[in-house]
């Protein structure tokens, strides 16, 4: 075992999230495609296995695909608050739909807001409505958590802009405070604009951390009613827009497997998730296949791009570990 080129290796940070040198060291394993492309909503692994370092390069990898990625860090996200935003005109666990509603119709708008300007009269709707009730708001997602109100168990919203209080000039009217109201309405936008514009633009909003210090919060069920609402409606939104043949927007969640689990256990519905989730699984379950592993192949390339001086080197090169070796060893000195 090479201890001096052990201590040349930069294994990385604990966590992909803030990783400086992830672009160099990431292992592509076509996730654009898998995951992007494909019919997935959730993408599902236990802590460690680089969910947030996917969720990272798919921003990155946005800018050469020319597609536009918004993605939304729930790290600091106030579900406290949250947690007291529960719309009583549904029973549980629908309760927090309405909320999430908004959230992810007013990622979108204001996504769309940022796209070239074109002749189309659902865009300048959006863009209107940006400007109006939006304005230049940068969390956006903690933003509305933090206006909405509670009235007579309806959930009420006003405006983010600094020009919200002015009267609307078009058809759509956005001064009714209902948060139901305003989702069907901007709903339907969303949806008419991505089926009549002539843009290849595609919109895909990803949410990641939604897991993050969850047993910290004050009411634990709560917290699994509110993550299920919000699976329920991306799973429905996502759906609504595939049976309009709209294949250019979507929303895409990055979930811990156990609280996905829980979720399960908790909701009969979830079943239904299962077509549309991406796992990510790093385990061997054959020592023979060691060589041909996803975590072979990310610590070789750990390796190899570390450092000049280790370049040309490999993993049994460093460890001096032989398939003929590796293979008698007890299971317990096995281990990578």
């Amino acid at each position: 075992m090479d201890i001096e080129a052990i201590k040349k290796i930069n294994f990385g940070e604990i966590d992909g999230y803030g990783d400086p040198n992830l672009e160099k060291y990431f292992l592509d394993n076509g996730y654009w495609d898998r995951i992007i492309n494909d019919k997935v909503f959730f993408v599902v692994g236990k802590k460690g296995t680089g969910k947030s370092s996917i969720y990272r390069m798919i921003e990155c990898e946005s800018y050469k695909k020319g597609c536009l990625v918004v993605n939304k860090d729930f790290g600091e996200f106030p579900f406290e608050k949250l947690l007291k935003l529960q719309d009583d005109n549904f029973a549980k666990p629908n309760q927090y739909q309405t909320i999430w509603k908004n959230v992810i119709y007013n990622l979108f708008v204001q996504a769309i807001a940022k796209l070239d300007v074109e002749d189309n009269d659902y865009y300048k709707e959006i863009k209107d409505y940006q400007v109006m009730y939006l304005g230049n708001a940068v969390d956006l997602h903690k933003d509305i958590i933090s206006r909405v109100t509670k009235n007579q168990g309806s959930l009420c919203l006003g405006g983010l802009g600094i020009e919200h209080g002015r009267e609307m000039l078009h058809s759509y009217k956005y001064d009714e405070k209902n948060i139901t109201s305003i989702n069907s309405t901007l709903c339907d936008l969303i949806v008419n604009y991505f089926m009549t514009t002539q843009s290849s633009n595609k919109i895909i909003v990803q949410f990641d951390r939604l897991d993050d210090n969850y047993n910290q919060y004050q009411d634990i069920e709560e917290y699994y009613q509110a993550i299920i609402s919000l699976f329920k409606a991306v799973y429905n939104f996502n759906q609504q827009l595939r049976s309009k043949s709209i294949h250019n927007a979507k929303v895409v969640l990055y979930i811990r497997s156990d609280i996905m689990k829980s979720m399960a256990s908790r909701d009969a519905e979830s079943a239904r998730w299962d077509d549309f989730r991406f796992d990510l699984d790093w385990k061997i379950n054959r020592m023979k296949d060691v060589y041909q592993s996803n975590l072979y192949k990310m610590v070789e390339k750990r390796i190899q791009t570390s450092c000049k001086e280790l370049s040309t080197k490999t993993f049994n090169d460093i460890y001096m570990v032989y398939s003929a070796r590796l293979c008698c060893k007890p299971y317990s000195a096995r281990v990578i």
